[in-house]
């Protein structure tokens, strides 16, 4: 892959997470003391800023190393295998503010492969990553490395189990199923934070947006 070609698919990948978790768009629905009732429609605008060899940016949010490597067998097939801070080679992952993406992975985005039946993770593996960037977890129900799914507490009060669903923060196994509610749920706390900083007391916030 020459340089034109790798800026082509470093520049078709926000495209491709954008895809993904804007097909069927997440909504707030809150009510707060000043404004009543109001509905939210989040949208994703994930953008990469380009830096020249050992350059450093300011302002940025993450700090993202694309490579371009085969993938080498790993013991754990569902996710990267972390000791520390090291990781196999081939994975891509996001670790504190730091994150790799493997453009040479059949999973990478490039805004112009869809899923199908013959590679039904094809397309998606950075949108499963940029849900990590929005604080997401992994959702594998993997004994072996203590992953029994996630618990998430909505901010409506209510709990939800998520687990062995093969949704985009699992295994990544099922095309444009990135809008579940719960995907906004730090988003969801941040709106209602901010909110809440700014004197509009908020006394109902429900996440929009479950899609089978």
């Amino acid at each position: 892959m020459n340089d034109t070609q790798l800026a082509t698919r470093i520049r078709s990948i926000p495209a491709a997470i954008a895809r993904y978790w804007n097909a069927k768009p997440l909504k707030l629905d809150i009510t707060d003391a000043t404004c009543g009732q109001n509905i939210y429609e989040i949208v994703f605008d994930p953008q990469i800023v380009l830096a020249a060899s050992g350059a450093r940016l300011r302002g940025v949010h993450y700090n993202v190393e694309i490579v371009n490597v085969p993938m080498q067998p790993a013991p754990n097939p569902l996710g990267p295998l972390i000791t520390g801070r090291r990781v196999l080679q081939g994975q891509s992952y996001v670790l504190g503010y730091r994150a790799v993406f493997n453009i040479g992975e059949s999973r990478s985005g490039t805004d112009s492969v869809s899923a199908s039946s013959r590679n039904p993770q094809a397309d998606i593996l950075e949108a499963h990553e940029y849900g990590h960037m929005l604080g997401l977890k992994d959702e594998y129900n993997d004994a072996r490395f203590n992953r029994g799914g996630v618990d998430y507490e909505l901010p409506d009060g209510t709990v939800q189990r998520a687990s062995g669903q093969e949704h985009l923060m699992d295994t990544m196994r099922v095309e444009q199923e990135s809008r579940q509610a719960r995907y906004a749920t730090t988003i969801a706390y941040a709106v209602q934070d901010i909110l809440n900083r700014n004197g509009r007391r908020v006394s109902r916030n429900r996440i929009i947006g479950d899609y089978i």
